[in-house]
């Protein structure tokens, strides 16, 4: 589970690089780069620290954290 992980976190990666340089290249006054600045460093600290917690978890464990996260997401987006 923690290398599908790992897979999919790198594939997000790759996408939002993508999705990046477009906006950049489309848009870039539209572009909030304090924003930027503070999700790039919250993203690199939460794969760092989430990646060493995560390998220390059962997978049933990590299963269970995922689909918390998930669902908690999902409510919050939906009320907010």
């Amino acid at each position: 589970m923690q290398e599908l992980n790992a897979i999919k976190n790198l594939t997000v990666a790759a996408v939002n690089l993508i999705a990046a340089g477009v906006f950049i290249v489309v848009s870039p006054e539209l572009i909030s780069w304090s924003t930027v600045l503070t999700i790039a460093v919250g993203s690199a600290l939460g794969g760092y620290i989430g990646g060493r917690y995560a390998r220390r978890l059962s997978p049933g464990m990590f299963r269970a954290f995922v689909a918390i996260v998930g669902i908690a997401t999902v409510v919050a987006l939906t009320l907010k």
